[in-house]
């Protein structure tokens, strides 16, 4: 078997080269070398990429919307069109997916799995919540005294102890609050409203506090 120089100098001596063809060949030759030397290297992924890839994070382009048309047709709706409606309720939505979420409440559908407790959601961004219960992860930390939280409205609230802002305000006497929970139960004063019964004497309680 005929050496690669051997062939080299056979291939010289007959075909005459321009220093153009010449300089082309060398260059690819060269190209070719290097790839046969340097394996690819596969770019390592930092971990919190890694999570991202494992956890059902987003529902676009799973089941909610399988294909990328269904983005763009939502991206065309003009302001506050929404045409996707609720059969069993009529409520309506402005995109395909936030449809397709919603009717699990009726079908009662929950295909979001813990592979820890075996608890089950309807939504992929509550089992990623609730996996932090697992783990003990708590990535939104307040700027101000550090505190940390396991939910981003969680960081939102407690925020607002340090801002004092009360974005809930009452329609009947305008007494303020930083959280709709703490609105809401405000409103049973005004309303008269008793959610709330004992099972011993069967009184109602407007808080759920009140029945220990």
């Amino acid at each position: 078997m005929k050496t690669r120089s051997a062939l080299s100098r056979r291939f010289k001596g007959n075909i005459s080269q321009s220093p153009d063809q010449t300089e082309a060949c060398e260059s690819q030759e060269k190209s070719k070398n290097k790839i046969r030397k340097s394996p690819g290297k596969r770019q390592r992924k930092s971990p919190s990429q890694e999570v991202s890839v494992r956890q059902p994070e987003d529902d676009d382009h799973t089941e909610d919307k399988p294909n990328a048309s269904d983005c763009e047709n939502d991206s065309v709706l003009s302001p506050g069109e929404k045409p996707h409606q609720c059969k069993e309720c009529g409520k309506r939505f402005r995109d395909s997916s936030a449809i397709i979420r919603h009717q699990r409440i009726h079908t009662g559908e929950k295909p979001y799995k813990c592979g820890d407790c075996g608890k089950s959601f309807r939504q992929s961004s509550s089992l990623i919540t609730h996996r932090r219960t697992h783990t003990g992860e708590k990535p939104y930390t307040c700027d101000e005294c550090g505190r940390s939280f396991r939910q981003s409205s969680a960081l939102d609230v407690h925020s607002r102890i340090h801002s004092g802002a009360k974005p809930y305000k009452c329609s009947e006497c305008g007494k303020n609050f930083r959280q709709s929970s703490a609105l809401k139960v405000h409103l049973r004063i005004h309303t008269g409203k008793k959610p709330y019964k004992c099972i011993v004497c069967r009184k109602s309680l407007s808080l759920r506090s009140h029945l220990v």
